[in-house]
């Protein structure tokens, strides 16, 4: 699927795509919108991990989680499973 086409479908401005291309992170959120939202998977892979990514000091696609696993995670933080205590990033999930 083409950049422009995923970005359409995703109703997403240039800059986000702009950045969401240069983290590396377009094929994850593609891979993750497979079981959760495209905004979810957005906000997941293009600011939380992407910072723990950036602190590990390695590519994206290195950090030990895959995209079926930020969509089970998004879908326990959805269903109520996991409590989100701020946006991903702030502090992370809490089980109830």
């Amino acid at each position: 699927m083409s950049r422009k086409r995923i970005q359409d479908e995703w109703g997403v401005s240039d800059e986000v795509m702009r950045d969401l291309v240069n983290n590396g992170a377009v094929d994850l959120v593609t891979a993750t919108v497979a079981g959760a939202s495209s905004e979810s998977a957005r906000a997941w892979w293009g600011n939380f991990l992407v910072q723990k990514a950036n602190e590990a000091g390695v590519e994206l696609d290195a950090l030990a989680i895959t995209p079926a696993q930020v969509a089970k995670v998004i879908a326990l933080v959805d269903e109520g499973t996991l409590e989100q205590a701020g946006s991903p990033g702030d502090r992370g999930c809490a089980g109830r």
